[in-house]
C-alpha cells in the first residue's frame, strides 16, 4: 500500500465503522474523495518536479484541472463533501467511499499513480468491517485519557501500529513465539549479570 493510499484507507475503515456503530440512530459515515486538489497546497511536500511528473502542475507550476481525471479546484472537490452531508439519496445509506457525487466502484486492481489519473477507486480491504472494528478499538487504546493529559504519540509510531493491528493482523503463533524468544533472552541476560 503506498503512502497515499493508507491515509485514505484508514479513513474508509473509520467511515464503515461509525456507521455500523450509530446507523440506527439516523447518523452515517462517509468517506469523501474530492480528488487531488493542488491549489490547497497539501501537495507541496512533494515538490515541483515530482508534482510536474505527475501531471499536477505544468511548466510554470500553475495547477492543472481536469476534473474527468480527477485533478480540481477546491470547489469542485468540495462537491462530493457537500453530497455526502446533504443529498437524501443517502439517507438510508453509510459506511462507503464516496467520489465524484456517488459512491465508489470497490476495484481490487493495484493501480500506480498515473499522471493522466491518479487511482481512486476503494479497494475491499477498506470496506473490511473486522478491519473497520479493530481500527477503531486500536484508536480508542491510543487515545486513552490519564487524567489531565492524552497519551502523546509519534505519528510514524502510531500509524504503524495502526497498521499492524487493523489492516494487517500477526497471527497469534507468531506474536506467542516471538514473547517467549525475548522472555528467554531476557533470562539469560539476568543470570549473567
Amino acid at each position: 500500500m503506498t503512502s497515499a493510499a493508507l491515509p485514505r484507507a484508514l479513513l474508509v475503515l473509520f467511515a464503515v465503522e461509525l456507521d455500523r456503530r450509530w446507523a440506527a440512530e439516523g447518523i452515517h459515515g462517509y468517506a469523501a474523495h474530492p480528488g487531488v486538489v493542488v491549489s490547497t497546497g497539501l501537495n507541496q511536500s512533494a515538490g515541483d518536479e515530482s508534482r510536474r511528473a505527475q501531471g499536477l502542475i505544468d511548466e510554470f507550476g500553475r495547477p492543472i484541472i481536469d476534473p474527468e481525471h480527477g485533478k480540481k479546484t477546491a470547489p469542485q472537490g468540495a462537491v462530493t463533501i457537500v453530497f455526502a452531508a446533504t443529498s437524501p439519496l443517502l439517507a438510508q445509506i453509510g459506511g462507503v467511499c464516496l467520489k465524484d457525487s456517488d459512491i465508489s466502484q470497490v476495484d481490487d486492481e493495484p493501480r500506480p499513480m498515473s499522471e493522466i489519473e491518479p487511482p481512486s477507486e476503494v479497494m475491499s480491504h477498506s470496506i473490511d468491517p473486522r478491519s473497520a472494528e479493530r481500527l477503531w478499538e486500536l484508536s480508542e487504546q491510543l487515545l486513552i485519557h490519564d487524567r489531565n493529559r492524552t497519551l502523546q504519540l509519534n505519528p510514524r509510531t502510531a500509524t504503524r501500529t495502526i497498521c499492524n493491528n487493523a489492516l494487517r493482523p500477526r497471527p497469534r503463533s507468531i506474536m506467542g513465539r516471538r514473547s517467549r524468544r525475548r522472555s528467554a533472552t531476557q533470562a539469560g541476560r539476568a543470570e549473567t549479570a
